[in-house]
C-alpha cells in the first residue's frame, strides 16, 4: 500500500521580544514540502480446520511491514542545523501469530 507523505512547512524560532520572549512561526505555506511516501506491505496467511460438526480451529500469521522499509515518519521542521533530520521511522518487521477456536 502506498501512503502519500504528510505535508509540512519550515518553521523558524524568533527570540528577543519583551512581551513574547520566543515564538516559532511558519515561513512557508503548508504543503510546500511533503514527507517521503511510505510503501507498506502487510501479509496474512490463514488456515481453518474443522474438528467436529460445528467446532473449528483457525490459525493465522500476520506480517506487518513485510518489506522492512525504514521510511521517515517524522522529521525536524525548524530551520537550523537539524532541519529535515529524521526523528522517527517506521517500526521494523512484526510477526503476529494467533489461534482461534470456535464452537
Amino acid at each position: 500500500m502506498l501512503i502519500n507523505g504528510e505535508p509540512y512547512y519550515r518553521t523558524v524560532l524568533l527570540t528577543g521580544g519583551t512581551g513574547i520572549p520566543s515564538i516559532v512561526l511558519p515561513v512557508e505555506a503548508l504543503g510546500a514540502r511533503r514527507m517521503p511516501d511510505d510503501n507498506l506491505l502487510s501479509l496474512r496467511v490463514q488456515k481453518a480446520f474443522r474438528l467436529y460438526s460445528k467446532h473449528e480451529i483457525t490459525w493465522r500469521v500476520n506480517v506487518c511491514n513485510a518489506l522492512n522499509t525504514n521510511a521517515v515518519t517524522a522529521l525536524t521542521t525548524q530551520s537550523g542545523a537539524n532541519f529535515e533530520r529524521a526523528s522517527a521511522i517506521l517500526p521494523f518487521r512484526i510477526f503476529d501469530l494467533s489461534v482461534t477456536y470456535s464452537f
